[in-house]
C-alpha cells in the first residue's frame, strides 16, 4: 500500500558500462526509483557527452566503496571487540529418561585422592587432685560462708584481726573464735533491737563474759532467746539432748549462719550493702590507674634496654643483658599481680554477697575471699590444707579428664571434693570451662537450626523461648566463673612472688 506523503529519496547516479562508442553518454538521476514508472515522462536526459573507460570508472568505484568500508569497520570495532569478549552460551541439553547423571569431579573419590579430615578441637586438661576431708558437704559449706560473711562486714562487727585469720583452719573451730564472733553479732544486731529485746540481749552477753559458760549453757540461753525475742536462732532441742560435754564450739555455727539474717536488716550492715553502688567504680579506676602507671614506668624501662641491645657494641654482654631484662621483667610481673590481688580483695570487701559459682554439669566452684593472712609455705598449699589458697570443686570427676590425682581407694565415679592451687592449673581449669561452654553453645544452636528448618512455623512456643533464656543464663554463669578464677590465678601468683622474695 502507498504511502499518502512519500518522502523522495535523495538522487542517485548510475554508471553504466557500455561497449566504447565514442561521442555517446548517457546518465540518469531519477528523484525515486520507487515511483520510476509513474515520473518516467519526467525523466532528465543530460547532454551526449563522450564515455570515460572503463578501467578509470571501475578504478573510482573501488576507491570510494573502499573509504565506506574503513570508515564503518572502524565504528564497529568497538561492538565487535565486545562481542568477542563474550562467552558462548551452550544450548542445555536435556537428558533422556533413562541417561544417567555424570557426577561432579570434586565429589567423585579416588584410591589416590586424599581424604580431608575436621579438625577436631582438644579439650584442655586441668589437673583434678581428689580432697581428703573429715567433714560433710554441708559442714565445709557452713564454715565457708561464715568466713565469707565476716571478712565482708567486719568493719560493722569489729572483730579482731587474729580471730578472722583461724576461720581459714577449717579443721578446728576454736572456742575463743566462736565466742567472740557470737557475741559481735549479739551486738551489732542489739543496736537496732526493740528495748526489750535489748534487755534480755544484754543479759546474755554480760553473762557470756561474766563467767565461764559451758557450750551446753549458751546453747540453753539461746534457745531461750528464741522464744522471747524475734531473732532467727534454729530450734536446738535436739542439740541439747546429748550429754553436755560432747557440745563443743561447732555446735554454735548454725546459730551464727541464723543470725546472719538479722545482721542484713540492721542499719549498719545495710549502709555496707549501700558502698557497692557508690564505691564500686572508685575501686575499678583506682584498679585501672594503677595499672596504667605500671605499664608507663615498665616502657620507661623496656625501651632503653631493647634499644642498647638492638644497637650492640663491643661492649654490648648478652648474658648480662639477659639477666638484667629478666630481672626487671619479674619485678613488673610481680608488681601487676599484686595490683590485681588488692583489686580482688577490695571488690570483695565491697561485693553485696558471696555466691559460690556452677558450671552447666552442676559442679560447684568454691573461690574464697584472699586471706588476710601472708601466703602460706608451699608444702602446705600442695597438700590443701589451706582451703582459702586453693579453689574447692564439690561434685563428680569429668567423663573427659585425663590428668587426676586420686587415691587407690577412692572411686571416680563418686562425688567428692577437688582442689586446684596452682595458677597455672587455675588458668587451664578456666579454659576448659569456657571450651565445654562454646561446645554446649554449638551443640544447641546446631539443634536449634534444624528444628526450624524441619517446623515452618515462625513463632516460638514458651518452652522455646524459656530454653533460650536458660541458654543465657548457662552463658553468663560460665563467663563469671572463668572471669573469677583467671583472677584467683593471679592472686596464686602475688603468693608466689611473696614467698619468692
Amino acid at each position: 500500500m502507498a504511502t499518502s506523503n512519500p518522502q523522495p529519496r535523495p538522487n542517485r547516479t548510475f554508471y553504466i558500462d557500455v561497449p566504447v562508442i565514442k561521442g555517446i553518454s548517457l546518465t540518469f538521476r531519477p528523484k525515486n526509483t520507487q515511483n520510476a514508472d509513474r515520473n518516467a515522462s519526467k525523466v532528465k536526459v543530460a547532454s551526449l557527452q563522450p564515455l570515460q573507460t572503463s578501467k578509470s570508472v571501475n578504478q573510482l568505484i573501488n576507491r570510494k566503496r573502499g573509504r565506506d568500508d574503513d570508515e564503518k569497520n572502524a565504528k564497529d570495532a568497538p561492538q565487535k571487540r565486545r562481542q568477542l569478549q563474550q562467552v558462548e552460551k551452550k544450548p542445555i541439553q536435556k537428558l533422556k529418561a533413562d541417561t544417567a547423571v555424570p557426577p561432579k569431579a570434586s565429589n567423585v573419590i579416588t584410591k589416590d585422592a586424599p581424604v580431608k579430615k575436621p579438625i577436631v578441637k582438644k579439650a584442655p586438661q586441668p589437673l583434678w587432685t581428689r580432697v581428703g576431708v573429715d567433714f560433710t558437704r554441708q559442714e565445709v559449706e557452713d564454715r565457708i560462708m561464715l568466713r565469707e560473711f565476716t571478712l565482708r562486714f567486719n568493719s560493722c562487727l569489729g572483730i579482731k584481726r587474729n580471730i578472722l585469720e583461724k576461720l581459714e583452719d577449717f579443721g578446728t573451730f576454736d572456742d575463743v573464735v566462736a565466742k567472740a564472733i557470737l557475741l559481735s553479732m549479739i551486738e551489732t544486731i542489739k543496736a537496732d533491737s526493740p528495748s526489750d529485746e535489748r534487755r534480755l540481749l544484754n543479759e546474755f552477753v554480760g553473762k557470756v563474759r561474766g563467767r565461764g559458760m559451758s557450750f551446753y549453757d549458751i546453747l540453753c540461753h539461746l534457745q531461750q532467746l528464741r522464744h522471747k525475742t524475734g531473732l532467727n536462732i534454729p530450734n536446738l532441742v535436739n542439740d541439747l539432748k546429748v550429754e553436755p560435754h560432747t557440745i563443743n564450739a561447732d555446735a554454735l555455727i548454725p546459730v551464727m549462719l541464723g543470725l546472719i539474717d538479722d545482721l542484713l536488716q540492721t542499719r549498719a550492715v545495710r549502709s555496707e550493702l549501700d558502698k557497692f553502688k557508690t564505691e564500686m567504680a572508685d575501686v575499678r579506676k583506682g584498679y585501672y590507674a594503677a595499672v596504667k602507671e605500671e605499664k608507663e614506668r615498665w616502657a620507661g624501662i623496656r625501651v632503653p634496654m631493647m634499644e642498647e641491645k638492638k644497637k650492640g657494641g663491643p661492649s654490648y654482654d648478652a648474658e648480662k643483658w639477659k639477666k638484667k631484662f629478666e630481672a626487671a621483667k619479674a619485678k613488673h610481673d610481680a608488681n601487676e599481680h599484686a595490683i590485681k590481688f588488692d583489686y580482688v580483695k577490695n571488690q570483695a570487701a565491697i561485693a553485696p554477697r558471696y555466691t559460690p559459682l556452677v558450671d552447666k554439669e552442676g559442679r560447684t566452684y568454691y573461690i574464697h575471699t584472699p586471706s588476710t593472712r601472708k601466703p602460706p609455705a608451699k608444702s602446705s598449699r600442695d597438700e590443701f590444707m589451706k582451703w582459702t589458697w586453693f579453689v574447692a570443686v564439690w561434685g563428680k570427676l569429668p567423663e573427659d579428664a585425663k590428668r587426676i590425682d586420686i587415691p587407690s581407694d577412692v572411686k571416680k565415679d563418686e562425688e567428692g571434693w577437688w582442689g586446684f592451687g596452682e595458677a597455672a592449673e587455675c588458668e587451664l581449669l578456666a579454659k576448659w570451662i569456657q571450651f565445654k561452654a562454646e561446645e554446649a553453645e554449638e551443640t544447641e544452636r546446631a539443634a536449634s537450626s534444624k528444628n526450624s528448618s524441619d517446623d515452618d512455623s515462625s513463632e516460638l512456643t514458651e518452652e522455646e523461648e524459656d530454653g533460650d533464656e536458660d541458654g543465657d543464663a548457662r552463658v553468663a554463669d560460665s563467663k563469671r566463673l572463668v572471669a573469677a578464677l583467671l583472677d584467683f590465678a593471679d592472686v596464686l601468683r602475688y603468693a608466689d612472688d611473696t614467698l619468692g622474695k
